[in-house]
């Protein structure tokens, strides 16, 4: 199976595909920041119908799960199943995408840091499935727009 993420300001999928706003950016915050990830799941014949647990994490330079600010708790952890399977009428010979889309708003990130979304699928992960961006430093203002 093929994983692709995209990191943006909102993901929305509909009819099985997968739309972005805001595609493209690798700073953000120190103010509560919004955005969404998106995943493309592709599939050949032989791996459809099998369920895979997948775990999406926001974890620190170090690979530590990044706690929400004066909280002890981990701040964001995704967990769920995915099965791909070919809608009817899909050639037999060709690979089947599945989108995900997770978007979150207002969520407070540790200042002058660098983050990166971690994607777990089978209890594996691979150097394409990670999402890495930075955060201002306190007092940096956000370019204007």
């Amino acid at each position: 199976m093929n994983v692709k993420l995209i990191l943006g300001d909102y993901v929305r999928t509909a009819e099985g595909k997968l739309d972005v706003l805001g595609a493209g950016w690798l700073l953000t915050g120190p103010e509560p920041s919004t955005f969404g990830i998106g995943i493309l799941f592709e599939a050949y014949p032989g791996e459809f119908g099998r369920q895979h647990s997948i775990v999406l994490e926001l974890v620190d330079e170090d690979g530590q799960l990044v706690p929400i600010p004066e909280g002890d708790e981990p701040m964001l952890r995704v967990e769920g199943q995915v099965e791909v399977i070919p809608p009817p009428g899909h050639p037999a010979s060709l690979p089947v995408v599945l989108p995900l889309g997770f978007n979150a708003t207002n969520v407070p990130l540790p200042a002058g840091r660098k983050l990166e979304f971690r994607l777990w699928v089978d209890e594996e992960t691979a150097e394409g499935w990670r999402l890495p961006f930075s955060t201002r430093a306190e007092g940096v203002p956000p370019p204007p727009v």
